[in-house]
């Protein structure tokens, strides 16, 4: 009988599971993969404003139209190129003040809530915010005309926008923070005790243990940095599919450069595998 009933509670957990995970299940469905599925079928299609689900069926015309399009490309170069200069500058930044928000600061609580309302605040009051002078640092304008050498190195245009990535660092933040906090401290303490120093404790115990906790981050803000508001190819795709009407074009764009966005994450993820230290295989 004991048996039954501990069998009986095993099965009602199992279905509490499953209702919970089928409500994601069904929105995934209906919200993310049919729409996905639609949208391909788009990209090879005529379609127009009067038949968007019915149009011609033309193939990969429209990919190989974007693949011909000399101003796309410039654009497409430009912001690839400027989204992975941002990624390890937004991570490097986020480790840096979770490390230090991590310590014994007075009015920790209070740097803590100001680094993360950027993620509370809407993207719309963000981009307003920034329009009106929010995320403008005048002190990387004045470092910039004395610092030729870092501007040169990082670049003008990111150099320049240097506060609005500090903006943007909040979720890598949190993210540190959490690894960090997961760190036992008698390893410090024994590290300490061995006679190691604050900077060789961090490069000998906080970074490889939190190594892939990096790895997590730059992904997010690689991604975050191709998904942005202010992205050059995304404004091209909602130009070509809205202002242009241009549905068909719209989509292939989308699914191009969703691809390499896909790529460069799987390269990201392979390269920063070989390189994140496993816990498991150091005990």
């Amino acid at each position: 009988m004991s048996k039954r009933k501990g069998y009986s509670l095993e099965r009602r957990k199992v279905t509490e599971g499953y209702l919970f995970v089928s409500v994601w299940v069904i929105g995934f469905l209906a919200f993310t993969l049919y729409p996905l599925y639609m949208s391909l079928k788009i990209s090879m299609t005529t379609a127009k404003i009067s038949d968007l689900l019915s149009g011609e069926f033309v193939g990969l015309s429209h990919y190989k139209r974007v693949l011909t399009d000399a101003s796309f490309s410039q654009v497409f170069v430009d912001q690839i190129l400027k989204s992975l200069m941002d990624a390890p500058i937004i991570s490097i930044f986020a480790l840096i003040a979770a490390v230090l928000l991590n310590g014994d600061i007075v009015g920790k609580r209070y740097f803590r809530a100001v680094f993360f309302a950027p993620v509370i605040i809407s993207g719309l009051m963000i981009r307003i915010l920034n329009s009106q002078g929010a995320a403008d640092f005048s002190i990387f304008q004045e470092l910039g005309s004395s610092a030729l050498l870092i501007a040169d190195f990082i670049g003008e245009d990111t150099f320049a926008r240097m506060g609005t990535l500090l903006w943007r660092s909040s979720v890598e933040i949190l993210i540190f923070l959490a690894g960090l906090q997961s760190i036992p401290r008698s390893l410090y303490e024994a590290a300490q005790m061995d006679g190691a120093t604050p900077w060789e404790s961090f490069w000998k115990i906080t970074l490889p243990t939190i190594s892939p906790i990096v790895l997590l981050s730059i992904i997010y803000a690689t991604i975050d940095s191709f998904t942005e508001p202010d992205n050059q190819i995304m404004g091209y795709i909602r130009d070509a599919s809205i202002a242009k009407m241009d549905f068909s074009y719209g989509a292939a764009l989308s699914w191009l450069y969703f691809l390499v966005i896909l790529l460069i994450i799987l390269v990201i993820f392979y390269v920063g595998r070989r390189v994140t230290v496993n816990e498991g295989t150091k005990h």
